[in-house]
């Protein structure tokens, strides 16, 4: 077990959050994350700074993905993906700093700050692999959203 999976399955309440402009992996990735700790009884937000392109809101709970945090909601954890520094995330920093929790960076960019305070960066050819690598080791079994959602992630950045 790793500490980034220690940690995950020591909370309950995390918001999933990517870069601006979200593209296909910040979105495929955010998204199978989403599937993966709901799988596990985890209450989830996603949250982008930005609108999902048209072209991937066809991915299953994209639905669900939010521009603010609902206001009754507080992230005991913060999993940050496809973000080589926190800025990266537009306004949502913000919203982020206002509640001062464990925040986990998972990111394949080499230029990465590893600005968690527990980081996943590793050469890959996109996030959504770092992601499938992780709920394997969370031993959650990929249901078919997982699956779509991460292909769209590797397919589109690579």
């Amino acid at each position: 077990m790793t500490p980034i999976a220690e940690e995950i399955l020591k909370r309950d309440n995390f918001l999933i959050t990517a870069h601006i402009e979200p593209d296909g992996d910040a979105v495929g990735s955010s998204l199978a994350m989403l599937h993966a700790l709901t799988l596990l009884g985890k209450c989830v937000c996603v949250c982008l700074s930005d609108f999902v392109p048209p072209l991937y809101r066809f991915l299953p709970g994209a639905e669900r993905i939010e521009r603010d945090l609902p206001p009754d909601f507080s992230p005991e954890c913060v999993i940050v993906l496809d973000c080589s520094s926190l800025e990266r995330t537009g306004r949502i920093q913000k919203q982020i700093r206002m509640f001062s929790p464990l925040i986990i960076n998972i990111d394949h960019h080499q230029g990465n700050s590893c600005y968690g305070d527990l980081s996943l960066v590793r050469n890959a050819s996109a996030t959504g692999e770092l992601i499938y690598d992780l709920i394997k080791t969370l031993n959650v079994k990929p249901s078919k959203e997982i699956g779509i959602c991460l292909y769209t992630a590797i397919l589109t950045d690579t």
